[in-house]
């Protein structure tokens, strides 16, 4: 029936029960979907507690977003022997950290393959994993990772690291160490839209075709993001994009030290709408054109960026066509023997040295390796302000690290000073006592990992500390941060030091009772407290003419691992026999003579005269 058939009754106490009445119909027709958290205790394949059933179990119910977390102290490897694990559930899968927890594929298996409307995964590292594409992550569905590491795997064809078709975020990822044997992108292969923000994508290789760091095929942007050491066999060591009429945005960025044994040591774009702005090239090397950049095609801009130090035996820096176009931007070399097919023709030509310009990739502060400006450096204040893309406000390093510094922007990846070069303090992290790590803002510690960095002078840092294990507790900070329990908050007017203290504190004791269920009877023993990962052992013993058929709910079991909360476990019991033996007893009446005799044999009772009567 629908609403508009249904007639208002002339009585106010009908119509107050129809109402009711169509109130219970609907209430009776929906239910509220209950979104739910589960714990990964095991660093088993699979099984209770696996990160495998987990997701499985994620999976089963499609129409909400569940949580996947780690029980706390679970540190290690997790090698998967039964093949990839499926993502196809909206799920959030939060790690303790990449430094200590990973996944691996074995060298055997993908590890992980999303098909997932809305999937993120952050803290693993995602490892050792084998396929014909995305040997560690094949994504066709809505992906982000965040603080994860992707490293040493493998692909067949494309994608070593990452093989993504669908929507792909990266954050603060690292991804290294992969490689793609006859395909594409050695770290990372796109067929999809992808983010790619304060990321290392660093010492991938492909033996096959394009893009030794990144191939690109479709909408990319790349900001404050560093692309090293990559190689590929074909063209783009860096990155090789090939976007059709779809744009590719590099912002704040650097690219160094890529290898492309045909062109492109840095970038080769083959077909794409391309802007580099305020992205700093050097270092990469191409067998034959363009060490730094080589643009087949128009639509490419490159603005405030460096591009110098490139070597290839025709163009090091730069070899365009006409249609490549620059502004404010610095130049190692210049017309033929540098910079080849830009309009305007590039005129900014470095004068001396590469050194007198730019230092060595380091640790400048922030999530990522960078170039710093030297004193005096030409890209000081040479760059134009109005060619900042809208919402940049920081230079490659992020917080604490202004776009901006003396009023006009600086030519290349990273600012400088007025005076020439970042004047910047370090900051020294330690832990002592038990399992901890501090972490801070802006980024640029985590230790654990790193526990060194520089910051700018002046510029307020502040430290957090956390605990990683249950029987653990944060006491309070020696050194620069003296006697606090909070954060540690220090201002870098000169070099600091500091010492994040953790003590193991006795384990919290959780309470176990015991319960008996069912139409039998029997004792059982076990209950009392214990300590999160203590072994528990539970006994049920039946009552005669009763059955002992098991422990509930999971993980009760004869033996098993204390969780972290207070659990009641309860013995099933069920009546009957146990197996045992009983008597049976015969017995003849009336005044007649005959025999009884049983199957099995035991009962031959008889009341013939003469015969042997065995009646029990």
């Amino acid at each position: 029936m629908s609403i508009h058939s249904i007639r208002r009754p002339r009585a106010s106490l009908g119509w107050c029960a129809g109402t009711v009445s169509l109130f219970l119909i609907l209430a009776l027709n929906f239910s509220v979907v209950q979104a739910d958290t589960f714990t990964v205790t095991t660093l088993s394949n699979s099984g209770p507690g696996s990160l495998r059933q987990a997701i499985l179990d994620a999976n089963a119910d499609l129409t909400t977003s569940h949580t996947i977390t780690f029980q706390s102290g679970l540190t290690g490897t997790i090698t998967l022997t039964d093949g990839k694990i499926a993502i196809i559930g909206r799920m959030t899968i939060t790690g303790p950290g990449a430094s200590v927890l990973a996944v691996s594929g074995n060298n055997a298996s993908q590890v992980f393959d999303v098909s997932s409307l809305s999937a993120t995964i952050s803290g693993l590292t995602i490892k050792e994993g084998k396929s014909s594409y995305g040997g560690g992550i094949n994504n066709n569905g809505y992906l982000t990772l965040n603080q994860v590491t992707v490293s040493d795997n493998t692909a067949t064809n494309s994608g070593g690291g990452i093989s993504s078709g669908g929507y792909l975020t990266l954050n603060q990822v690292t991804v290294s160490n992969n490689a793609s044997d006859s395909g594409n992108g050695g770290g990372i292969s796109l067929g999809g839209t992808a983010t790619i923000t304060n990321t290392v994508i660093d010492s991938n290789q492909t033996g096959g075709s394009y893009g030794g760091g990144i191939y690109a095929g479709s909408t990319l942007t790349i900001t404050n993001s560093t692309l090293s050491n990559n190689g590929s066999f074909g063209c783009g060591g860096g990155i090789y994009i090939n976007s059709g009429s779809k744009t590719v945005n590099i912002t704040n960025s650097t690219l160094s030290g890529n290898v492309a044994h045909t062109n492109g040591g840095g970038i080769c774009n083959s077909s794409g709408n391309v802007t580099v702005t305020n992205s700093t090239l050097t270092a990469n090397l191409a067998i034959q054109y363009g060490g730094g950049i080589s643009g087949f095609t128009s639509g490419f801009t490159l603005h405030n960026s460096i591009v110098a130090g490139n070597t290839a035996l025709n163009g090091p820096e730069i070899v365009g066509n006409s249609d490549a176009e620059s502004a404010s931007s610095l130049f190692g070399e210049n017309g033929v023997s540098g910079v080849q097919g830009l309009t305007p023709p590039a005129t900014e030509v470095i004068a001396g040295p590469l050194s007198s310009v730019i230092g060595p990739l380091a640790d400048n502060g922030g999530p990522t390796q960078t170039h710093a400006l030297v004193a005096g450096s030409p890209a000081i204040n040479a760059g134009d302000n109005s060619l900042i893309p809208a919402g940049i406000t920081t230079d490659q390093r992020g917080d604490g690290f202004p776009r901006i510094v003396g009023g006009t922007v600086d030519i290349g990846a990273i600012e400088g000073t007025s005076g020439g070069g970042a004047n910047t303090y370090t900051l020294t992290v330690g832990t002592s006592g038990g399992n901890g790590i501090v972490i801070s803002t802006p980024t640029g510690i985590n230790c654990g990992a790193t526990c060194t960095a520089p910051f700018n002078s002046g510029l307020t840092v502040t430290l957090i500390a956390t605990p990683l294990d249950s029987t653990v507790s944060f006491t309070g900070w020696s050194g620069d941060c003296n006697n606090l329990t909070g954060p540690c908050v220090v201002t870098m007017d000169s070099a600091k030091s500091v010492t994040a203290l953790f003590s193991n504190a006795s384990p919290t004791a959780y309470s176990l009772t015991l319960a008996k269920a069912g139409a039998g009877s029997g004792t059982v023993s076990g209950a009392g407290s214990y300590a999160a990962g203590a072994t528990v052992n539970l006994t049920a013993t039946p009552s005669s003419g009763s059955t002992f058929t098991g422990w509930s709910p999971s993980p009760c079991a004869a033996s098993f691992t204390m969780p972290a909360h207070n659990l009641a476990c309860t013995a099933t019991f069920t009546s009957g026999p146990t197996g045992g033996s009983y008597a049976l007893n015969v017995a003849l009446s009336g005044v007649g003579v005959g025999s009884v005799t049983s199957q099995p044999s035991g009962i031959a009772c008889s009341n013939i005269p003469g015969d042997d009567a065995d009646c029990s």
